[in-house]
């Protein structure tokens, strides 16, 4: 008499059953004239984009920077070192960038620097990591 081996599987609680999905079939080749009209619709919306950012650098950020720059003048001038939106969790900081100047010793420590670094990329003693991007930009 032959005995019969039965297996049963563990299945774990909220645990979808594997599910086996037909193989691939080959991405179909576009030709030369669909990639070129897929990148210029790329490109028209890169553009467009852009077109946008620059607008809202040239207005806003200008004016938001001008609005930053007039309240911190005057919460200096009432000695207010943060400032609150009642109502919301929105406040602004007083705070302080200090711009150091050099004297002539450490501005030519600093060219030396420079040229020490960029002797050794000349000579090729850098790692060098590359990262692949688009840059925009307008012909003149």
């Amino acid at each position: 008499m032959a005995q019969t081996k039965t297996s049963t599987k563990t299945t774990i609680p909220g645990v979808q059953a594997s599910v086996h999905l037909p193989a691939r079939l080959p991405r179909r080749q576009q030709s030369q004239a669909a990639h070129v009209a897929e990148m210029q619709r790329d490109l028209r919306d890169i553009h467009r984009l852009d077109q946008a950012k620059r607008e809202f650098e040239s207005t806003t950020v200008a004016e938001l920077n001008r609005r930053k720059d007039r309240l911190a003048e005057k919460m200096e001038s009432e000695g207010i070192k943060t400032l609150e939106l009642i109502g919301t969790k929105f406040e602004v900081q007083l705070k302080a960038n200090t711009k150091h100047t050099f004297d002539a010793d450490i501005i030519r420590q600093t060219h030396e620097l420079k040229c020490a670094k960029q002797l050794a990329i000349d000579n090729g003693l850098t790692t060098k990591d590359v990262t692949i991007f688009c840059a925009v930009r307008y012909k003149a």
